[in-house]
């Protein structure tokens, strides 16, 4: 069912996001965005800083998944958990 697995980050750090792309067989290409949940603090401690999320009261991103840590494998064991559960779909976001 997946084709490719397209990563825009090739390291990974504890505080981390990355962009994911997936490409299923029928040619139907989805993507979300993978966040560690130390990558989530950081950014509500940053955007009390910076003012966003007006003074960090909040954070939001569109096809966010958490995971304790990220890995190519971690992505990938995930991206095949939701395909099984039926899931995927929900998570995320149908792209063009």
């Amino acid at each position: 069912m997946v084709k490719n697995i397209k990563l825009y980050h090739s390291e990974f750090g504890v505080n981390d996001n990355v962009d994911v792309e997936v490409l299923l067989d029928n040619g139907d290409k989805y993507t979300a965005t993978f966040f560690t949940l130390t990558n989530i603090h950081y950014l509500f401690e940053n955007n009390k800083k910076t003012g966003e999320c007006h003074n960090g009261l909040y954070f939001w991103a569109a096809n966010m998944i958490l995971v304790k840590s990220l890995s190519e494998g971690i992505i990938k064991e995930v991206i095949y958990d939701l395909l099984k559960t039926g899931e995927f779909f929900s998570s995320f976001l149908k792209i063009d």
